[in-house]
């Protein structure tokens, strides 16, 4: 415990040292540091292993791996930003901006996990601990793929702040780019997940736990579908120096949520856990966009939004009616992959973007070809 508390400074440090690389748009450097850090985080321990089990040196060496980063990342800021050793100071004028900052920021940091955590919290104690389990997995399977529209937001971010104060088109430009590569990336993988549900828990888990967890699985789906896209009001309203809103809804949400979860478990179980999860990703995200479109003063392309929002929840809808014959599933799953991309290509996709992704499929070509058989 003494030795983590001693690496909290370098960790916090490192996280300011990359959001200075990721504000110059060097995400190069950062993945150069971020690729072998992730790599020692596991190699470390094992390496300190064959000279002592001693959990304490075990720690040790994660620590020694979090300093090399925090090293490495100075170096890099220091090559990016030249000046920022001859500038360093205490600047009074910013500290009340970067507390309110921070301050907000931390409280939706906090309140965020807290929604995450409570519907499990109340699984337990209105139903039983073993039925948490059934809800957790499934929960697990969905959220990795947050991870898409995670890394999509991390690039877009710094570049959303360098032009939303003076360029809020541009602005509302970008972040509907990210929300349909999310689309585009998401989709599909949500949509077979949907319907190889039960497929997919039974064979991995058993059918006993497919049978319990199917339903639980497929409305979790809906909702990180709808999730999937928050990301990116959310980033745009902290861009434009607004936390305090994502906060203030996520406070607000918190009662809603505690409320409709307690009763829709205790009369549907663990899929009124799941039913609850899925109704306030869609309000959330609803109103994120709204705050975003009001603070901004920009206009998106509602219609198309909720055509397409439509038309998913309507596959998914059509998808429950499927006859449960796995080959009949998999053909459906594979025309309605095919389509989605079709209509991605021809609609979605501007020609700049095929052009770029044509170049890159016949860079790849000549990449495989030029190695020796």
């Amino acid at each position: 415990f003494y030795i983590l508390a001693i690496s909290v400074p370098i960790v916090i440090c490192s996280a300011a040292l990359r959001g200075i690389l990721e504000a110059y748009q060097r995400f190069d450097l950062i993945n150069v540091v971020r690729i072998p850090v992730g790599s020692l985080t596991f190699l470390a321990p094992v390496l300190v292993l064959p000279f002592s089990e001693n959990l304490s040196d075990l720690v040790t060496a994660l620590v020694v791996v979090r300093l090399l980063e925090w090293v490495i990342n100075v170096c890099f800021c220091i090559r990016v930003v030249p000046e920022m050793l001859k500038h360093i100071r205490v600047q009074r004028s910013i500290i009340v901006t970067l507390l309110s900052f921070g301050g907000w920021l931390t409280l939706s940091n906090l309140v965020g996990p807290i929604m995450v955590y409570l519907d499990r919290f109340l699984i337990g104690s209105i139903i039983s601990i073993s039925a948490v389990a059934y809800y957790a997995t499934s929960y697990e399977i969905v959220s990795r793929l947050m991870v898409i529209p995670g890394a999509i937001v991390g690039v877009l971010f710094p570049a959303l702040g360098a032009v939303i104060g003076r360029n809020p088109s541009k602005a509302t430009s970008m972040m509907f780019g990210g929300i349909k590569y999310t689309f585009i990336s998401v989709t599909p993988v949500l949509l077979i997940i949907f319907i190889f549900a039960y497929e997919g828990l039974s064979i991995w888990l058993g059918d006993e736990f497919a049978n319990q967890g199917t339903v639980v699985l497929q409305w979790l789906v809906i909702g990180s579908f709808m999730t999937s896209f928050s990301y990116f009001p959310f980033a745009v309203l902290q861009a434009a120096g607004r936390p305090d809103l994502p906060a203030k809804l996520h406070l607000a949400e918190v009662g809603f949520y505690m409320m409709l979860a307690w009763i829709l478990i205790g009369r549907y179980g663990i899929e009124g856990a799941a039913i609850a999860w899925a109704v306030r990703s869609i309000l959330d995200t609803i109103i994120l966009f709204h705050m975003a479109a009001r603070v901004l003063k920009i206009s998106y392309p509602k219609i198309k939004i909720l055509s397409l929002a439509s038309l998913v929840v309507a596959l998914l809808s059509i998808s429950l009616f499927l006859p449960e014959d796995f080959y009949f599933k998999l053909g459906f799953s594979a025309v309605v992959c095919i389509s989605l991309y079709t209509y991605s290509w021809m609609k979605l996709l501007t020609s700049d973007e095929r052009g770029f992704l044509l170049s890159y499929v016949k860079r790849l070509k000549v990449i495989k070809n030029s190695q020796p058989e």
